[in-house]
């Protein structure tokens, strides 16, 4: 499951900018 989420992100640039806003906003 996580490495289906992560070849998403990595096909998904949008997905990927929100889950690096995610972090951010953790950070």
């Amino acid at each position: 499951m996580h490495h289906c989420k992560i070849v998403i992100a990595d096909d998904h640039p949008l997905f990927r900018a929100a889950l690096k806003q995610a972090v951010s906003k953790a950070a």
